[in-house]
């Protein structure tokens, strides 16, 4: 208690240090190498980082994985990834000058008996000092997670780091509707294994099956789940990420928005209603599986458009579409929490 009536004691003085520490600390773009939410991308959403009292980074030892859908065809010029270091202690003097390793998987799809994983090294690429950059995006609680010994720390640290990778040369081409998974290790600069977490991704933003942590015992992929204790414990988690390609092949185009079992690019049952259940066979999707064509805008803001704007697409079922907004640290149950004072 001493230490709250200090704090409300010198309240004029307190909320000063801390707005300046603010300033110093949330570090907006400051390359063209960035990404904000709303920017193009080319997969099939942007797996927001959870910026809530539910956030954890995983230790991404020994390897840590998650998949994407491409959702336009072409290089990938930029991949963004989300993080944090457990009880803040970063290894060098700056985060920027670790060295990144990103691999991109060809995927082994889900069967009866397992659960999909990546398969054979596409592509790979390390990072060196300079090649990247790194910017702090959010100051709250943040759990840490060591996932396969299911170790959970609620109230670990507090900073969450967006790092920035840019590719110029000899960059993944990537062909769409096809699924592909990612993959980062990251080193210190004698090349030893770092202690970073990868963050997890609003639960509405999950794709598809649950990242995978490969097991290095028996050489095999385990899918990833919240720890025991956490308010999702035992449910499916993805990681946060976006990947984006050549600005000038972004979306032109407003495709239909109703569901099509008969053409989509998966292949996936669609149902149209609840109950009953009614198979939905509405001609949707322009390209794939088709014909029959679903409806194709070339002049989206032509006449009128309905809601406050158009989401342009390349396919109905594939590329940017609508996500959840990009979320802020609410209250905390932590001790001494910054969200929570």
């Amino acid at each position: 208690m001493k230490n709250v009536r200090h704090v409300l004691w010198w309240s004029g003085i307190w909320l000063t240090l801390v707005m300046a520490v603010a300033v110093q600390a949330i570090v907006p773009p400051t390359s063209d190498c960035d990404w904000q939410r709303g920017m193009d991308h080319k997969m099939h959403w942007p797996q927001l980082p959870d910026l809530t009292n539910t956030a954890i980074d995983l230790d991404i030892r020994p390897l840590m994985a998650d998949d994407f859908l491409c959702g336009q065809s072409g290089p990938i010029t930029d991949i963004h990834i989300w993080g944090g270091f457990p009880v803040d202690a970063i290894p060098v003097d700056d985060p920027g000058e670790l060295l990144v390793e990103i691999t991109l998987y060809s995927d082994i799809p889900a069967t009866p008996d397992s659960w999909s994983h990546p398969g054979e090294s596409l592509w790979s690429r390390l990072f060196q000092p300079g090649d990247y950059n790194v910017r702090m995006v959010a100051d709250g609680d943040v759990g840490w997670v060591m996932p396969l010994n299911d170790t959970y720390d609620p109230c670990d640290h507090w900073n969450t780091y967006q790092f920035n990778f840019c590719i110029e040369e000899e960059p993944f081409v990537q062909i769409e509707g096809t699924v592909y998974w990612l993959a980062i290790e990251v080193y210190d600069p004698a090349g030893n294994a770092v202690r970073i977490g990868w963050r997890n991704t609003l639960p509405e933003l999950n794709w598809n099956d649950a990242a995978v942590v490969l097991d290095s015992t028996n050489n095999q992929w385990l899918p990833l789940v919240y720890p025991t204790g956490h308010l999702w414990e035992e449910h499916p988690l993805n990681l946060a990420f976006v990947i984006t390609g050549d600005p000038e092949q972004k979306p032109k185009f407003d495709l239909g928005d109703a569901p099509d079992s008969t053409t989509n690019t998966l292949g996936t049952s669609m149902t149209a209603y609840s109950s009953p259940l009614v198979n939905a066979n509405y001609p949707t999707v322009y390209g794939t599986g088709s014909p029959p064509h679903g409806p194709l805008h070339h002049d989206p803001y032509g006449l009128a458009y309905l809601g406050p704007d158009v989401t342009l697409e390349q396919e109905a079922d594939v590329g940017p579409g609508s996500g959840s907004d990009q979320q802020h640290h609410s209250t905390s149950g932590c001790p001494g929490s910054r969200s929570g004072r």
